[in-house]
């Protein structure tokens, strides 16, 4: 009787567990089948999305309506799409650059910012103090992703790439260091009236910042961009410019912080084109007593022509 009645109790036991197993393989396929949905309402909502942003980015250059569409989907798409918009965004700016180009470079417009600004005060504090149309033009070009900047005497815009720092975390690795490089020169320019504006430290740091770009993405979209910012910042280290001279007007010798810096970039940097060449170049250098020469002028423009 009492075997009998294990058995039962065993039949129980087995019986349950084949439906316990059964509603987990419904729930399982129950799951599955939400998840689906979600994924295809997800790509729907995605394809409206893009839809919506390519009318937008259409509609005669309204970056403010480029600007607001972003900031309030860019966080509902992919990474793919995610660069659409940004580098969309780009494309719309540089092409409106022209336009706001024009609208600064007017005689009321230049003459207004100059009554303006004063030494030491900082360009992006002009809209604070300005008035009327001046200001209005002013807070347009912040508004739109724009900064000012200053050289020969002209006040002017620029694309604020430190403006796009806050897509960073919604697009690829690829388009997220191409921010990077841009935010770095855009937000504090390396040369202004024929002048660095920055020690040679940062020139070379930003230079090798570019060039791991280059040398890890040479397919990039971005890549001729982030070259042509290259070559002007190599031509600045191995030439510096007219008012900050790499070797000095009077007896060219070679510019004291800029030689100090060099050698402290060889001895702790192995790797890098741009680390090898300053190398080279500082052993010439050294050969010819840290003076500029025919030499080193043919090594200069061989660097540079081969880059």
């Amino acid at each position: 009787m009492i075997r009998k009645k294990g058995i039962t109790f065993c039949i129980l036991i087995i019986s349950l567990a084949g439906i316990v197993a059964c509603s987990n393989q419904l729930q399982d396929r129950g799951d599955h089948h939400n998840n689906e949905e979600e994924v295809i309402e997800k790509q729907y909502k995605e394809e409206e999305i893009m839809k919506e942003f390519e009318q937008i980015s259409k509609e005669d250059l309204n970056l403010d309506s480029i600007v607001s569409f972003i900031d309030k989907n860019i966080g509902r798409v992919s990474y793919k799409n995610a660069g659409i918009m940004v580098t969309t965004l780009e494309e719309a700016q540089k092409v409106f650059l022209k336009n706001l180009e024009d609208r600064f470079y007017t005689p009321e417009t230049q003459e207004g910012l100059d009554k303006l600004f004063q030494v030491e005060m900082k360009l992006d504090c002009l809209a604070d103090a300005a008035k009327g149309d001046l200001k209005e033009l002013l807070e347009e070009s912040t508004a739109k992703g724009y900064k000012l900047a200053a050289a020969e005497g002209a006040i002017f815009p620029i694309i604020d790439y430190d403006f796009y720092t806050k897509y960073s975390s919604f697009v690829d690795e690829e388009l997220k260091a191409y921010i990077e490089v841009m935010a770095v020169h855009s937000k504090k320019l390396s040369a202004v009236d024929a002048a660095l504006v920055i020690g040679w430290e940062e020139l070379v740091q930003r230079a090798i910042q570019q060039e791991k770009f280059i040398e890890k993405y040479p397919d990039s979209d971005k890549i001729e961009a982030v070259k042509e910012l290259s070559n002007w910042y190599r031509y600045y280290i191995f030439n510096g410019l007219p008012n900050t001279p790499l070797f000095s007007h009077k007896d060219d010798e070679m510019n004291p912080e800029a030689k100090s810096v060099y050698a402290s970039y060889i001895q702790r940097e192995s790797e890098g084109k741009l680390i090898e060449e300053i190398k080279e170049f500082m052993c010439l250098l050294e050969k010819n007593g840290y003076k500029g020469s025919k030499e080193v002028e043919n090594f200069i423009e061989d660097v540079l022509q081969n880059n």
